[in-house]
């Protein structure tokens, strides 16, 4: 497995709205600043561009840690990735075992260029990182597609947040 990790927006807005809010638990947030000084956790640039959507802590955080240099985003290739369109034409094509096919709909909102989850998966085939989500496994589901759903179709390693906190050893 990878000791570099592609973090999906829900796990930044999640930890400092629902699980760790940065004014109870700022060794939490000190440690993912770390994590992302030395380069364990990356930034993607889908993954910021949907956080400063939100406008709020979490905002304000990375941008402090942007102007101070403490780490580098991944940035917005200039070309599509072909790896951003295995993503998208695997939805249309992948045999699920005892699962209808993605809807139309559903496959839309995946692939929708304005959201991270495509990007991110695309960045994990480049890259070999693995990705950190909240998303929960819906193999079953077909209105709705979800990321580990799709990292395991296409062999991609996908953590959860108790298998992610155990990948770098995370103690607050």
């Amino acid at each position: 497995m990878s000791k570099q990790f592609l973090v999906d927006t829900n796990f930044w807005l999640s930890c400092a709205h629902d699980l760790y809010p940065m004014k109870h638990f700022p060794t939490f947030w000190s440690q993912m600043e770390k994590y992302l000084a030395n380069g364990t956790i990356l930034l993607h640039w889908s993954v910021n561009e949907e956080i400063h959507g939100k406008d709020d802590d979490v905002t304000d955080w990375i941008d402090a840690l942007t102007k101070s240099g403490s780490f580098s985003e991944i940035q917005r290739p200039k070309q599509t990735p072909e790896s951003y369109i295995d993503v998208c034409n695997w939805l249309l094509t992948c045999v699920r075992p005892h699962a209808r096919p993605y809807t139309k709909s559903a496959i839309s909102v995946f692939q929708d260029a304005n959201r991270a989850d495509a990007w991110l998966c695309a960045q994990a085939i480049d890259s070999g990182y693995a990705v950190v989500t909240r998303e929960r496994p819906q193999p079953q589901a077909c209105t709705v597609i979800k990321i580990p759903d799709v990292c395991q179709g296409l062999g991609i390693s996908c953590l959860n947040y108790p298998e992610f906190f155990d990948a770098i050893d995370l103690v607050v």
